[in-house]
């Protein structure tokens, strides 16, 4: 085995998400979708109803066509997610993905197209690029080197725990933290201060999501070493010979149990 067969056996170990497991992406991807339906396509359906002009269709449109998309994705793999487990990883990192770019494009429209504010809108779309040249030629790079986030010092030390924790949970409800601020914003200021706190919301979202996309360079390792993917192996139905010689155990059971009540009498 070569030092590049190593790395990617171990990324491909070590990277995992809980949704690789057929039964935990059965239950939990509704919630996933339910998601993307309130931070991308709510808030692109409400900046139609403001401006209705072609760059507010266009992202609107582009929404909901991604959220078909990735609908019409989720039940090809949920008729038979053990057989489409690899299909599984795929799906998780475009889903990190486009999300990322619908929530990106919805904070850009609501800084650019609706607040006018283009300087911000420019600041935004520079971070993101940014971040994206980060995690593919530096991140992933030392991902594959064996760098792990959670085994470096920062994390161990008390000020990184610290720093984790509150963005995990600032991330875990930012987007309702977005929609109570604009509406607090909304009753003492103006309709721009709206938009600031939802664009802001949004992009914080993106920023986040973005590193979803390891498991997408996850795909990629899988296909190009699939001997080093563990498929989970589906739940073995019992057979009926092995329920019939179970429930026959069980009557002699009893029938010995009233047996030996009897001979106690």
């Amino acid at each position: 085995m070569t030092n590049e067969e190593f790395y990617a056996l171990k990324y491909i170990k070590e990277i995992v998400h809980p949704l690789e497991h057929p039964e935990r992406f059965k239950s939990n991807m509704p919630w996933d979708f339910m998601g993307y339906a309130i931070f991308c396509i709510l808030p692109a359906t409400l900046a139609m109803l403001v401006d209705k002009s072609l760059v507010t269709k266009i992202i609107f449109w582009s929404c909901v066509g991604i959220f078909i998309l990735l609908v019409l994705f989720a039940i090809y793999i949920y008729s038979n997610p053990y057989k489409r487990q690899k299909e599984i990883v795929l799906f998780i990192g475009m889903f990190y993905l486009l999300f990322s770019i619908s929530l990106e494009a919805i904070a850009l429209l609501y800084t650019g197209v609706l607040a006018h504010l283009y300087i911000l809108a420019f600041l935004f779309f520079s971070i993101y690029i940014a971040l994206l040249l980060y995690i593919f030629m530096v991140l992933i790079p030392k991902m594959l080197k064996g760098f792990r986030w959670y085994n470096s010092k920062f994390y161990k030390s008390k000020l990184g725990r610290k720093i984790t924790g509150i963005a995990i949970s600032v991330s875990s409800v930012a987007g309702v933290l977005g929609m109570y601020f604009g509406k607090v914003i909304g009753n003492f200021l103006s309709q721009w201060g709206v938009y600031i706190a939802i664009s802001f919301c949004e992009s914080i979202l993106s920023y986040l999501c973005l590193f979803g996309i390891q498991y997408g360079y996850k795909y990629y390792l899988i296909t190009k070493y699939p001997q080093f993917y563990f498929y989970c192996e589906p739940p073995k139905m019992k057979s009926r010979k092995t329920r019939n010689a179970k429930v026959e155990r069980s009557k002699k059971l009893q029938y010995s149990a009233k047996e030996l009540e009897n001979k106690n009498k």
